[in-house]
């Protein structure tokens, strides 16, 4: 995952990696060189997905080492455990909406103990509190696996799910704040590679494999 922070600093996450001379989870390019963010590189053993919110915290979805769903913060100086999840579960998607709230995919169920967090899960930033959408995502391996808003607020998901809050959904939806509903008839025979993303003129480009 690579994102820009707000001063220009690229920023890389992955899985142990090696960068420029330098191992770790999260790692930061500054002063012509790649350094590791933080004293121990992450609060996360794997990050799938990093975004810069408005409020200039980056934001990590991925698994610790045990394979726990996470969600940590960076402040800039030191990192913040937000969320661990359930055995056997990551986190694939993280995406700010306009209302201050992060949306978190995976492959996650019962999330905070609410069977309805179930591989989505929406994070208030101001209030630290969980909140599900609808039932959340169901029906595949790997369901909640590429987010991206769109101009209009609407949040667009990508999966290997079938079902949205109970709709029938072929690996696409879409969620408008209330409900969710299909997005066309969907992709065909989306498997463990799935992502999302926003253009600048407000299209919503949605690819797997």
């Amino acid at each position: 995952s690579l994102v820009e922070g707000p001063d220009g600093t690229i920023y890389a996450g992955g899985a142990s990696m090696t960068i420029g001379g330098v191992t770790g989870t999260v790692a930061r390019f500054t002063a012509g060189a790649w350094a590791i963010v933080g004293a121990t590189g992450t609060m996360v053993n794997q990050a799938n997905q990093m975004i810069f919110a408005r409020n200039g915290l980056l934001y990590v979805a991925g698994n610790d080492a045990t394979t726990h769903a996470t969600l940590d913060s960076w402040n800039g100086t030191a990192w913040t455990h937000i969320i661990t999840g359930p055995a056997n579960s990551t986190a694939f998607a993280v995406v700010e909406g306009f209302n201050g709230v992060l949306y978190v995919g995976g492959l996650f169920a019962n999330l905070n103990g609410d069977a309805n967090q179930d591989n989505i899960a929406a994070y208030n930033i101001s209030t630290a509190t969980w909140s599900a959408l609808g039932t959340g995502l169901a029906g595949g391996a790997i369901e909640g696996q590429g987010l991206a808003l769109g101009p209009n607020g609407l949040l667009y998901a990508i999966g290997a799910f079938t079902t949205a809050g109970g709709v029938a959904a072929n690996h696409a939806a879409v969620w408008n704040g209330t409900s969710w509903s299909a997005l066309g008839t969907g992709l065909t025979n989306q498997g463990q590679q799935g992502d999302a993303l926003t253009l600048p003129n407000g299209t919503i480009l949605l690819g797997g494999s």
